[in-house]
């Protein structure tokens, strides 16, 4: 008996150790995640129940997630949607962190819908890469009672259309153009928790990360198109819009640009093309 008590602290502490752990197990959340590559970066969404405090940081070509609380979650998935992307993932002994092992140098964009963690790993543009062309678009965006609005002050009437997907939103317009958006991704909106663009095939695509049961409005004001994303559930008993108008698809870009003619205006239903319609000021 004597000689095994030296031992004895230690067993304790060992003891203590694994109740701690498995206590901690016990209490962590179950987390479905998702994961899907967009062309220029690869997504996971962390389906939290409630939301939950998180970073994210790439350092070394590691990605790696903190939560405010442990979570219980499989991997495997992401990284064969990912492969791209990842080459391991390594969740923390405690389940508050992941480790994923990059495949390469990539850039970071990360944002929270509700509940929902949203981590987006984002391709780098090639070293002397050409500028996209285009005019310059100014992008601003506010808060109303019940929706977020996002103008963009286009310097000429120009076609687009939008699609939904999910908790996304692709605005594509008919021309190509420069826009900064770099003021809205770091204080995102209400309704609005991310904003990707890329001009592809002469075209500027705007994507938006929004809540899936937000309904969008969309309408034109001279040259401006206004996007607001509704609250999630809500439905049009809030701010109306004073102007909106209807319009063909977007055509073929031509060699040379031309303004599209304004249509017989009428209401503008989720998912339908639009074009520019009559000046009217429009406040974000």
């Amino acid at each position: 008996m004597a000689g095994g008590a030296p031992w004895r602290p230690l067993r304790i502490a060992l003891a203590a150790v694994f109740l701690a752990v498995s206590a901690s197990s016990a209490m962590a959340e179950e987390v479905p995640l998702r994961a899907a590559p967009h062309g220029e970066y690869g997504r996971i969404v962390f389906g939290w129940q409630t939301p939950v405090r998180y970073s994210a940081e790439i350092d070394d070509r590691r990605l790696i997630v903190r939560f405010g609380r442990p979570m219980e979650a499989t991997y495997g998935g992401v990284l064969r949607v990912l492969r791209k992307y990842f080459s391991r993932a390594t969740p923390s002994a405690d389940g508050r962190s992941v480790v994923f092992t990059l495949t390469g140098d990539y850039d970071l964009r990360n944002f929270d819908l509700g509940s929902a963690v949203v981590v987006d790993v984002l391709d780098r543009a090639p070293r002397g890469a050409a500028a996209p062309k285009g005019p310059r678009v100014r992008v601003r965006s506010g808060e109303h009672k019940g929706f977020s609005r996002m103008v963009f002050d286009w310097p000429r009437k120009v076609a687009y259309e939008i699609e939904r997907t999910g908790g996304g939103a692709t605005i594509t317009f008919g021309r190509p153009a420069r826009v900064d958006i770099g003021a809205l991704g770091a204080k995102p909106s209400k309704y609005v928790r991310g904003v990707v663009s890329q001009v592809k095939d002469g075209r500027l695509i705007v994507t938006l990360a929004v809540p899936e049961t937000s309904r969008l409005r969309h309408f034109v004001s001279g040259s401006r198109i206004v996007v607001d994303v509704l609250a999630p559930g809500e439905t049009e008993n809030v701010d109306k819009p004073e102007n909106t108008a209807a319009s063909k698809p977007i055509p073929p870009i031509p060699a040379e640009p031309t303004a599209v003619g304004p249509p017989p205006n009428a209401p503008a239903p989720d998912g339908q093309p639009r074009s520019a319609a009559a000046a009217t000021p429009v406040s974000a």
